[in-house]
């Protein structure tokens, strides 16, 4: 007798493939991960360019305090130019939108 039932071995690739998992999504904690590595290389670019991407991405992330606070991190373990003023300003100009943020969402 032949076992063969093309029909049926179709219907069990598609619930294999209903079965698969959700593709995954990077949330805030995913970018979190990312920029406490930058900050403890005190590498604050590249950490405010990762800021950027979150403001620009969907809903589910969003940039917390833990963000904002690793960003200043980043900035507070920069030793690039000790002479330079910039990574300093750019860090008050960071708290200061931090700040407005949070004011504005407790409105």
């Amino acid at each position: 007798e032949n076992d063969y039932h093309p029909k049926a071995n179709h219907d069990e690739e598609e619930e294999e493939e209903d079965d698969a998992p959700p593709p995954v999504q990077p949330n805030t904690r995913s970018f979190n991960t990312i920029l406490l590595s930058l900050a403890n290389s005190g590498l604050y670019e590249p950490a405010l360019d990762i800021l950027r991407q979150m403001r620009q991405f969907d809903s589910r992330v969003v940039p917390d305090i833990y963000t904002y606070n690793t960003v200043l991190l980043a900035f507070a373990s920069n030793a690039e130019c000790p002479y330079s003023n910039q990574p300093a300003e750019l860090a008050e100009e960071l708290l200061q939108e931090m700040m407005e943020s949070t004011n504005s969402s407790n409105s």
